[in-house]
């Protein structure tokens, strides 16, 4: 049993792993990882999220707002650590990420902020300069040694 989602970040690892009879022979085993344990994006950047968040908090910074440059999973995943801990999110995703990604993080309860540009990592500048100028903390996932 779980007290919590955030609970399923970090107890309990590696994410599981549950080997596939069908494809597997006496030569060949074929495992796949169980990714649904990750609660928030289904996929492993709930983890770097919240290693991320967590490691800022251990630091003292308190986090009223966080802003990030994401295309879908980590922003996702920080959404909804930002909700449980009480924070905005405040997400900056580019023209070409899909349309349903913005109703995602909306009702996980972000605010979206489309950016003219290609590549995610294209607005980190604007990231930065609007995190400055508002008091808000940037992770700066790509950047950032917590996720590895």
């Amino acid at each position: 049993m779980f007290d919590s989602a955030l609970e399923l970040l970090y107890r309990e690892w590696p994410t599981p792993l549950v080997k596939l009879r069908s494809l597997s022979s006496g030569r060949v085993r074929v495992w796949v990882k169980l990714e649904w344990y990750n609660p928030f994006s289904n996929s492993i950047k709930d983890r770097a999220a919240w290693y991320m968040l967590a490691r800022t908090l251990e630091r003292g910074v308190r986090i009223r707002a966080l802003y990030e440059a994401t295309s879908s999973n980590t922003g996702l995943a920080l959404a909804a650590l930002a909700a449980i801990y009480g924070a905005k999110a405040r997400l900056y995703i580019s023209a070409t990420v899909q349309r349903a990604t913005d109703v995602l993080l909306k009702a996980l309860g972000a605010e979206v902020v489309r950016v003219p540009v290609e590549l995610t990592v294209e607005a980190l500048r604007r990231v930065e300069g609007d995190a400055r100028r508002d008091g808000a903390v940037h992770l700066n996932q790509f950047e950032n040694d917590a996720t590895s």
